[in-house]
């Protein structure tokens, strides 16, 4: 029973493993969700995901999308203490649970805004210690101030109005009561200021711990509903662009593997027409021929056979490329590709290190002309060559054709492994 947990800041300085000890089975500790990650654990085959922490302002953060369609796969998902509460109080109605005081305030509708709970915080290699503090934290601490009879109801006020001013990238005590003193008792104030330096509370840590109780108990796991994720434009998009599997400790995508399928293995044009033949002829009597197939189907449609047997489209957008990922599959055309892929994905991070901008420098007229060699076109045919081979787009031609060819010109031939027959 494998768990997933994204975590950083809200646990800093503490022993995230040693406290995991309790959960049963495997529990796999990764850093802060970003956009795509569920979509990237899914090889993983999780029991349960649990999230704490995500990004919020240096890369996407974790779309409702993506777990809406973790949880259509019937894994649990929970979330507390920061990004995770957030989540959960949006997507609770769809089966995601929520733990904690701050999932609560979110929940009630106490709190709703991302800054609530956003830091800023040091990288993995820093241990994700915290420089900043969340104005839930602060909103928690100036509360028990005010009880303890610290500082006044107006005061505290003032304070919370003050921090909720300040950039979550400013946010650390000692600023926010600085921010007050035009507004405040300055007696007030310092007293505020010892309080919070000597007896501050982490709410966020507490919500964080409190989740790791409730995944040492796996009979309080949120129950799978049976919900179906509607697939807009968007979520094919995304679902293309994230899904696929590790390969020598490095994530490839579907999409990638699929594009240099296209790019380059001889036998991409017969594929694309596999795959074209195989949704036109899925209502079809199973005694008809091919050719008898594809002139009815383009009659019923007013459109030409050859229109036809073009690259597909489900609508304006999004491609049909399932069909052709599992002819590749069948042909034994995406394993080897997958692992050439790999190559070519870590010798482009390495080149870019040593060589930075040098894949984005190549010209386009560079590139079409060394995929028209490779496919036996003029480049003058090289539109319909990319249609033929199922390209979705110039863009895809493009991206993967500039990281392909750096490949194949810098490393030497007799080092490189034959990515497809």
């Amino acid at each position: 029973m494998r768990v997933c947990l994204f975590i950083g800041p809200s646990l800093a300085g503490m022993d995230v493993a040693q406290l995991c000890t309790r959960i049963k089975g495997e529990v796999v500790i990764l850093p802060p969700v970003q956009q795509g990650d569920l979509l990237r654990i899914a090889e993983l085959e999780p029991a349960c995901v649990a999230i704490v922490d995500g990004a919020f302002f240096q890369v996407p953060s974790v779309t409702h999308k993506e777990i809406l369609l973790t949880l259509e796969r019937g894994v649990p998902v929970l979330g507390a203490a920061s990004l995770g509460a957030l989540r959960a109080a949006e997507l609770d109605v769809f089966g995601m649970q929520g733990v904690g005081a701050i999932y609560g305030m979110y929940r009630s509708g106490a709190i709703d805004g991302d800054d609530e709970v956003a830091v800023l915080h040091g990288t993995a290699d820093e241990g994700y210690v915290a420089f900043t503090e969340p104005l839930v934290s602060i909103r928690h601490n100036v509360a028990r101030a005010r009880r303890r009879g610290i500082v006044s109801a107006s005061t505290a006020r003032a304070v919370v109005r003050n921090a909720k001013k300040l950039h979550f990238t400013r946010r650390t005590y000692p600023a926010v009561v600085d921010a007050c003193r035009p507004v405040a008792p300055a007696l007030e104030l310092d007293e505020l200021a010892r309080f919070l330096r000597d007896q501050a509370a982490d709410l966020k840590q507490r919500d964080a711990l409190a989740l790791l109780e409730v995944l040492a108990e796996p009979e309080k796991w949120p129950r799978p509903r049976q919900i179906s994720v509607h697939r807009t434009v968007y979520a094919y998009l995304f679902e293309r662009e994230y899904s696929g599997r590790t390969v020598g400790g490095r994530y490839v995508s579907d999409s990638f593997v699929l594009s240099l399928i296209k790019l380059l293995s001889p036998v991409a044009v017969k594929l694309r027409r596999r795959a074209a033949f195989s949704c036109v002829a899925a209502n079809e009597p199973p005694t008809a021929k091919p050719r008898q197939i594809i002139g009815r189907v383009a009659a019923r449609h007013g459109m030409s056979p050859q229109l036809l047997m073009s690259a597909p489209r489900m609508k304006p957008g999004v491609p049909w490329e399932a069909p052709l990922l599992a002819e590749a599959r069948l042909a034994g055309e995406f394993e080897p590709m997958q692992q050439h892929a790999q190559r070519v994905l870590a010798f482009a991070e390495d080149t870019d290190t040593l060589l930075p901008g040098l894949s984005e420098s190549l010209s386009r007229e560079r590139l079409e002309t060394w995929a028209a060699q490779k496919w036996g076109v003029s480049t003058c045919d090289l539109g319909r060559a990319l249609v033929r081979r199922g390209f979705i787009s110039y863009r895809e031609f493009f991206d993967t054709a500039r990281l392909a060819y750096v490949y194949e010109w810098l490393t030497p031939r007799r080092s490189r492994a034959v990515a497809a027959p």
